[in-house]
């Protein structure tokens, strides 16, 4: 409300907040306020500053606006493992090595931000049990002495020997990672006896079995080399082509940076290859070029299209073969320029989101309408698509914007037909496997007339 009302900031600094010191509640303007962003450290201080309490998806703008100082910002703090220092013991080491690649298979999912170095970090994580953790805490001129149960320093973790279990370990880890809120999710994970419990917990949060066997292979396989032709991971064609699995994606780049990424990934039709190995690059995907090639609006699919495959026409071959991580960022790359250029052709302007964006790929404006698209793209024929929950969400909270979902097909340059781009502006709930939001493409439509309104109920499925 504010950035749309233009309201100062300095407005909000200046608001008296109900914050609390000890057991005391008071509406405070002029002292310092902390915003509670840790539990620990907010226990240690509670009776010497004043905490202001806020959910956490709001604690950004909490500070933005209100003017209030992150507690865990502010706090000194200055840690020292006692000795011996030993290593992680059995079971708890193995199933912590089991879990880490699922660890990062849910973490990919939910952003794709250094996704390699995230990769790199786990695999040197080291874990080590001391007898002693003792942490000097200092904020201002307040200074405590408290013992820790567990502490994050840099690759390492430590763990207070009498505090070793599931539960602390998944607190250190979510630290380590920047996700505090994500410890319940890996501590389940740590109390999993199989990987087959795990991956059972990953589709039970909405992943489906190709993205996670994907993300899996990624993970165990060799570290990818700075050459943009060693590419580590794999998704069979029939899931990308068809667009049985679409992980959330976005660009990461503006004009020129798209321009030079495109020029790396859609050189000319001679050099157009992203696979590394002789075998891969003798089958590896070329792609149309956007800024050359031309493309047709499609209607929405009618009944008795079939569900994905690289379909008829040329790219039937794609289907035996793997889709690379590098082609797979290619393909999502070229069907983004697709709809940028038509959607520069209606006089939008376009802005590419980054690539861990949630919900939507392009943000366009004109005549101060706002239009958010999250874009599928396939090498061949898709009737069926998956988004995510984040994603679904942005369409069912529209409001100020109108988020629209487009569909584009036959990317691949070994498919003779015309590259083809469908508008859904709404997806009813007959078209939704509700537990993963599988969309079927058949039973959505486009409506000039339709109103940019927010649907106002979820499917029965996700009360």
């Amino acid at each position: 409300a504010a950035e749309k009302e233009n309201v100062p900031r300095e407005v909000f600094a200046s608001c008296p907040l109900l914050c609390r010191k000890g057991d005391v509640w008071q509406y405070v303007v002029h002292e310092p306020r902390y915003l509670n962003d840790d539990n620990d450290l907010a226990n240690t201080f509670a009776d010497d500053v004043w905490l202001f309490h806020i959910p956490v998806r709001l604690s950004s703008e909490a500070v933005k606006y209100f003017g209030v100082l992150s507690l865990s910002g502010s706090v000194r703090v200055n840690v020292t493992p006692g000795e011996p220092q030993a290593r992680l013991a059995e079971p708890l080491l193995k199933r912590l090595h089991e879990s880490l690649p699922y660890v990062w298979t849910w973490r990919s999912s939910q952003s794709k931000k250094d996704a390699q170095g995230l990769s790199s970090r786990l695999k040197r994580l080291k874990v080590l049990t001391v007898p002693t953790l003792k942490a000097s805490l200092t904020l201002g001129g307040v200074h405590h002495e408290v013992d820790r149960r567990w502490h994050v320093e840099e690759d390492t973790i430590y763990l207070h020997e009498d505090h070793v279990n599931e539960a602390e370990l998944a607190q250190a880890l979510a630290k380590a990672l920047d996700v505090r809120s994500e410890a319940d999710c890996y501590e389940n994970l740590l109390r999993c006896a199989d990987n087959r419990q795990r991956k059972e917990k990953l589709l039970s949060k909405g992943m489906t079995d190709a993205e996670i066997d994907s993300c899996l292979r990624e993970f165990s396989g060799p570290a990818a080399e700075k050459d943009h032709d060693e590419v580590p991971d794999k998704l069979t064609m029939g899931e990308q082509g068809g667009g049985i699995f679409q992980a959330p994606s976005g660009s990461g780049s503006r004009d020129q940076q798209h321009k030079q990424s495109l020029a790396l990934q859609l050189s000319g039709p001679a050099e157009r290859t992203l696979s590394g190995s002789t075998e891969s690059r003798k089958h590896s995907l070329r792609l149309k070029d956007p800024s050359t090639t031309p493309y047709v609006l499609d209607n929405p699919p009618g009944g008795g299209a079939g569900t994905g495959g690289g379909g008829e026409g040329g790219s039937m071959e794609w289907e035996r073969y793997s889709l690379m991580g590098a082609e797979k960022a290619a393909l999502e790359e070229a069907g983004r320029g697709f709809v940028a250029c038509e959607l520069e052709k209606r006089g939008y302007s376009v802005e590419r989101m980054p690539r861990d964006n949630p919900g939507f790929d392009l943000r366009a404006k004109k005549n101060g309408e706002e239009l958010r698209i999250e874009v599928k793209a396939h090498s061949g024929r898709a009737t069926v698509v998956e988004v995510t929950n984040r994603e679904y969400r942005e369409y069912l909270s529209q409001q100020g914007y109108r988020w629209e979902l487009w569909n584009v097909e036959y990317l691949a340059e070994s498919d003779a037909r015309q590259v083809a781009i469908t508008r859904y502006n709404e997806i009813p709930d007959d078209a939704l496997d509700t537990r993963i939001f599988r969309v079927d493409l058949k039973k959505c439509h486009y409506s000039e007339s339709t109103s940019a309104a927010a649907p106002q109920r979820l499917p029965q499925s996700g009360k």
